[in-house]
């Protein structure tokens, strides 16, 4: 959204109301102010998100749930000792299927039926981050882990501008928490910094690496992928490969500058989404630093309900590592991104056990770590070959592209 002229004067005018309005009154006018934007945007597929959010909250609101930190206004209606958690279990599946039905349903109808009017379904906008984020909150408070709130908190929340369609996955509690209510200069500085950096890598840097990408791979990607017409050789598959797991990290931290710069500036500290992951020295290490709300959200719905039902981290990283991939899209490309990611996570752990109980220091020394660094960004590089021919090509052009890189 940030190309649209609107989302630029929303940013400029309504931090300055919400600053000057009284305290009481800013989080029921920053959440209209966020749905009057995107309901000028999409307003159908706007107007049902808000009736499913409104559905969850109410739902909860006026079911027996506990509540972690005491029954604050608005928050519990019946008494505590009713609590049942059933409902949010319900709700979480409710959103769950709305996801399902929107976002894998287009890609799924056309391998199935052809062409039809059900495979046209439009994805709405942020459906993956509203949905996420209505998911834990639906969960959390059945659970009784969130603070006393009202609707204008839970609305400003769920729909807050810069964060609806580029993330990161805020949780509820974290952005309660990280509330400010006096407006400080270093709020403006803060957030107009973060934005510039947001803006320079996604105009400037994205840009142009990709001139840089395709003058490596040349106009015909697929053609790249099984070196045809004499594509060149192993160093610049290579050189792609690293390039493009650059400019993916670019282009998705940028956007995540610029929401968080853009949040700042109403007081609000969302969690860092990318800490320089391309410094990691493990892909443990990595994947602590990449997307780190989606991960958090993995390991705390997926991972560790799986781990509890196994008693197997292998199978539990494998799954997570595969909802990761099809968070991106409903692609048998992206699913098996997540599988790659997955699959070499636990050859890590088992290495890590295996080193561990052979007391194998090497990857501790500071050699050790280099070549940590190294197998890293070699593995994660690698598995961009399925993320590169998405819409473009096929899963079998991104083995044959994995394939080029080591001389097949």
């Amino acid at each position: 959204m940030i190309e649209n002229l609107s989302w630029w004067a929303f940013l400029a005018l309504v931090p300055v109301a919400y600053w000057l309005l009284p305290a009481r009154f800013r989080a029921g006018a920053l959440a209209l102010a966020s749905l009057t934007f995107l309901f000028s945007v999409s307003p159908m597929t706007v107007a049902f998100m808000l009736g499913l959010a409104l559905l969850v909250f109410y739902g909860l609101e006026l079911s027996p749930m506990p509540a972690a930190a005491g029954n604050g206004p608005g928050l519990s209606i019946l008494p505590e000792k009713f609590g049942n958690a059933r409902l949010s279990t319900w709700l979480f599946f409710a959103v769950l299927a709305y996801l399902i039905w929107y976002k894998y349903t287009p890609q799924v109808m056309p391998s199935l039926f052809g062409k039809s009017s059900i495979a046209q379904i439009a994805i709405p906008l942020g459906l993956s981050y509203y949905s996420f984020k209505l998911m834990h909150y639906a969960l959390e408070r059945g659970r009784g882990t969130l603070p006393p709130h009202n609707i204008q908190e839970f609305l400003t929340w769920m729909f807050l501008m810069p964060t609806f369609s580029s993330g990161p996955i805020e949780r509820f509690d974290h952005f309660e928490s990280m509330r400010e209510t006096e407006f400080r200069m270093e709020f403006v500085i803060e957030g107009l910094t973060r934005i510039v950096q947001g803006l320079v890598k996604r105009f400037v840097l994205v840009d142009q690496l990709g001139s840089v990408l395709q003058y490596l791979s040349g106009s015909d990607l697929v053609g790249f992928a099984h070196g045809l017409d004499g594509q060149p050789g192993i160093r610049v598959v290579w050189a792609y490969l690293f390039l493009g797991l650059v400019n993916l990290y670019l282009d998705f931290s940028a956007y995540s500058d610029i929401a968080i710069g853009a949040s700042r500036l109403f007081g609000f500290k969302i969690i860092e989404n990318f800490r320089y992951p391309l410094l990691a020295s493990s892909l443990g290490d990595f994947w602590s630093r990449w997307h780190i709300s989606l991960t958090s959200w993995c390991r705390a719905y997926v991972y560790m309900p799986v781990i509890g039902m196994t008693r197997s981290p292998y199978a539990a990283t494998i799954a997570t590592f595969a909802l990761v991939g099809l968070w991106h899209a409903g692609s048998t490309l992206w699913l098996a991104w997540g599988l790659w990611h997955g699959i070499g996570l636990s050859l890590v752990l088992r290495w890590s056990r295996f080193a561990q109980k052979k007391k194998i220091k090497f990857f501790k020394t500071q050699w050790g770590k280099i070549a940590g660094w190294a197998l890293t960004m070699l593995y994660a590089s690698l598995g961009g070959a399925f993320d590169t021919y998405y819409n473009v090509g096929g899963i079998a052009d991104a083995f044959h592209l994995m394939g080029r890189a080591f001389g097949f």
